[in-house]
């Protein structure tokens, strides 16, 4: 089976982050980059964006982002809720496996 992937180097919240960012708690992981071509890039997310939530279930480390992801096949969609800018905002990702293709 594969498993789904969206596409983004990432690194769960920190202090040096959190006060760079000016934001109030550790919660979330912050996307370093966005591969090019990914799910990720085309639901919408950005460099210095932070997801809080995968599918309603909030992830704070990187490791809990993949476990959430890797739940979901190729082809199947997730809900991101993310900060962007202190606002939070809400898409949906088609995953896609690692070589970017939509299809099983």
């Amino acid at each position: 089976m594969q498993r789904g992937y969206l596409g983004v180097n990432m690194v769960g919240v920190n202090d040096e982050i959190a006060k760079k960012m000016n934001l109030s708690s550790l919660d979330g992981v912050y996307v370093d980059n966005v591969i090019s071509g990914g799910s990720a890039e085309a639901a919408g997310l950005k460099a210095k964006d932070i997801i809080l939530k995968i599918n309603g279930v909030a992830v704070n480390s990187a490791p809990e982002l993949q476990e959430q992801i890797a739940t979901a096949r190729p082809g199947e969609k997730v809900d991101i809720e993310y900060m962007r800018e202190q606002k939070i905002l809400l898409t949906k990702a088609i995953l896609k496996n690692q070589g970017n293709n939509e299809h099983y």
